[in-house]
């Protein structure tokens, strides 16, 4: 994967999943649907939080037992938007859509 840092501060939004191996979350169905639906305009990447623990801290995420599913938004560096709990494809879109008008 290329470097966190000059992903998420591009031109294009990108949409970080941060992935706990061991709770494996039903948003991840919702963000095939997502990534379908809005192609090339939007970016989504996925962090093993198992594996990538600095990037956690940096934007105040805790590994626990029981990991949140935590989705953030990026847009030239700047954080839009942050969610920690399962959500539908609608709910994710709708999310995209209002933070990146």
């Amino acid at each position: 994967m290329e470097n966190f840092t000059i992903v998420i501060n591009g031109d294009d939004p990108v949409l970080v999943d941060f992935v706990n191996n061991k709770a494996f979350g039903s948003h991840a169905y919702a963000l095939e649907e997502v990534a379908n639906a809005l192609g090339e305009r939007l970016r989504i990447i996925k962090v093993d939080t198992a594996k990538n623990k600095t990037i956690l801290s940096a934007y105040g995420l805790h590994l626990q037992n029981s990991f949140s599913p935590t989705l953030i938004l990026f847009r030239k560096g700047k954080m839009l938007w942050r969610d920690n709990q399962e959500l539908s494809k609608t709910d994710i879109m709708m999310n995209i859509v209002y933070n990146l008008r």
